[in-house]
């Protein structure tokens, strides 16, 4: 993996695993509180797995082998979305396959974000050099680097740790 990818990914895991430790902290009428539309802390971890297994999704789909020679070109939305996440201020509404409809446990949605996150870490291991193609987002995103897809996923973390109750 390339060191900056490397170093970038490891950051994303460490913030994982705190914001997991955050939530199993909270009282456990806390971690299933939900504030009107929000997610519950435990439906936050569980919309993280959701979210990464999408990921996996297009990353099968369009393996970052097959988008060589390609150049990486998000959206005008993407950039938003990655912009409003990074602000933390107002929210931003997922896309219904990210919305967590299923009651599990804390401990599952670890473990399934875990899951995600390794499997994540393996087509990491493709690009040689950050700002080569590595995922064809869902088509209102557009083709992103390895550097946009850890740009989506730090505002995202940087996201939901601002909204995540402390205890």
């Amino acid at each position: 993996m390339h060191p900056e990818i490397a170093k970038r990914f490891d950051s994303l895991e460490d913030r994982r695993k705190a914001l997991v430790s955050r939530v199993k902290a909270l009282p456990p009428d806390k971690q299933t509180a939900r504030e009107g539309k929000e997610f519950s802390p435990v439906e936050v971890i569980r919309h993280f797995a959701l979210a990464e297994e999408f990921n996996l999704k297009l990353l099968a789909g369009h393996p970052p082998e097959t988008l060589r020679g390609k150049k990486p070109k998000t959206t005008f939305l993407f950039k938003k979305t990655v912009d409003r996440m990074r602000q933390g201020k107002r929210r931003v509404m997922p896309p219904p396959m990210l919305v967590p409809h299923e009651a599990i446990s804390l401990e599952q949605a670890d473990k399934n974000w875990a899951a995600a996150r390794d499997k994540i870490r393996t087509y990491l291991e493709t690009p040689k050099a950050p700002a080569d193609p590595f995922i064809r987002f869902f088509f209102v995103f557009g083709i992103g680097s390895a550097a946009d897809f850890l740009n989506l996923q730090e505002a995202h973390m940087a996201y939901h740790e601002s909204f995540t109750p402390k205890s």
